[in-house]
C-alpha cells in the first residue's frame, strides 16, 4: 500500500526576502537539526530526509534536498557539544 502525503507549496528559497534570506536558512537548519537529534535520525542522510519528510512540520522537498546536510551536521555539533558540556566522549 502507498500513501500519497502532500506537502505545503512553500519553501524558505520562494518565500523569503533577500534581506532575511541567512535568518530563516539559519532556523530551519536548526529546527530541522533539532527533529534530528531527537529521532536520531542523524547518522545517514537517507534516515535524515526520511524523518524530515515525514515530519509534523511539513518541511518543502527542495527545503530538505538543499539542507538536510547542513541539518545532519548541525546535530552533530549540538551531540559534541553536550557531550563535552558533561566530560564525555561523544556517542558518534
Amino acid at each position: 500500500m502507498t500513501h500519497s502525503v502532500t506537502y505545503p507549496d512553500h519553501s524558505f528559497l520562494r518565500d523569503v526576502t533577500v534581506m532575511s534570506h541567512r535568518e530563516h536558512r539559519a532556523a530551519l537548519v536548526f529546527r530541522m537539526g533539532a527533529e534530528l537529534l531527537e529521532q536520531d535520525a542523524f547518522r545517514d542522510k537517507d534516515d535524515a530526509i526520511r524523518v524530515l519528510r515525514r515530519s509534523p512540520a511539513r518541511y518543502a522537498l527542495v527545503d530538505i534536498m538543499i539542507l538536510v546536510e547542513d541539518a545532519i551536521y548541525r546535530a552533530k555539533q549540538c551531540l559534541v557539544a553536550k557531550a563535552m558540556e558533561l566530560g564525555e566522549e561523544p556517542p558518534l
